[in-house]
């Protein structure tokens, strides 16, 4: 197979209009994957401290297969992720971590355990963010809120800077996974009546999980990820794509409080 060969999920090959040999696999070895590693997600998110003694295992399993080269296993492993992180804080914190919104000057309240397995799955989905997959790439952003809510601002603080910077790339719709939305020449194609991604929806949940978790330290990209999310808002998005946007600005809001109103020239006339 030739290098420029796509791989897609249907049971049939054929050849697209340019003549380009597309491989379309989908075979019970693929299904048995991603039924284990949902079996591994499942079993470490709900049998708690007991999982401890097989998470550096799974997570191994799982590291690899972040890394395969079809789009249904890199999905599934960016949804078990976050699950590797729970017995940990089970057997660690008593089932839950006390933390303060924005607040890293106080001690970390992870255990060295914890916060070392929550350091390798925020790795392994921070990775797969760039992925050229949209359904992995939502299951990734989907994950990072997971974990950051779960542990607080001092699971976020070492990653930060990295998960704003691909958060907001997603959100300007520059990302891998994007790429086909580019345009030719030097403008970008107006999207004009153009479908709902409904991965955005995730995106856009991760940035209302930013001002959950950095609180007032989440102001200073506001000027910065305000337009590309309001552009989501234009009357030729479809209702899906600004209703999405409403949503999330109504969880800033919420969310920063009184901190949102020098920002209320961009947001009210939207609203």
């Amino acid at each position: 197979m030739s290098q420029e060969g796509q791989f897609n999920l249907d049971d049939s090959e054929d050849e697209d209009e340019e003549g380009n040999f597309v491989l379309n696999v989908r075979t019970a070895l693929f299904e048995s994957k991603k039924g284990a590693i949902t079996a591994i997600g499942e079993m470490a998110q709900h049998t708690g401290a007991a999982y401890v003694p097989y998470l550096e295992v799974s997570m191994q399993v799982l590291q690899k297969a972040t890394k395969n080269w079809h789009p249904l296993i890199r999905s599934q492993a960016a949804e078990a992720l976050p699950s590797m992180v729970v017995p940990s804080v089970a057997a660690n914190h008593d089932g839950e971590i006390t933390w303060e919104k924005g607040n890293i000057s106080g001690p970390n309240p992870m255990s060295a355990q914890t916060a070392a397995i929550v350091g390798a799955v925020l790795a392994e989905l921070l990775t797969l963010m760039d992925d050229d997959d949209k359904d992995t790439v939502g299951k990734a952003c989907e994950g990072i809120q997971s974990v950051i809510e779960l542990c607080g601002p001092h699971a976020l603080a070492p990653v930060a800077n990295e998960c704003l910077q691909k958060t907001h790339t997603l959100l300007s719709r520059k990302a891998p996974c994007q790429l086909e939305e580019e345009v030719y020449g030097d403008e970008p194609v107006e999207d004009e009546e153009d479908d709902h991604d409904t991965f955005m929806t995730s995106v856009c949940d991760l940035c209302g999980s930013f001002a959950r978790v950095m609180g007032s330290h989440f102001i200073q990209y506001l000027p910065q990820f305000l337009p590309p999310l309001c552009s989501f808002a234009k009357s030729s998005r479809p209702p899906s794509d600004r209703s999405m946007t409403m949503g999330c600005l109504g969880e800033l809001a919420q969310e920063l409080e009184g901190e949102i109103f020098d920002h209320a020239s961009i947001m009210l006339p939207l609203l």
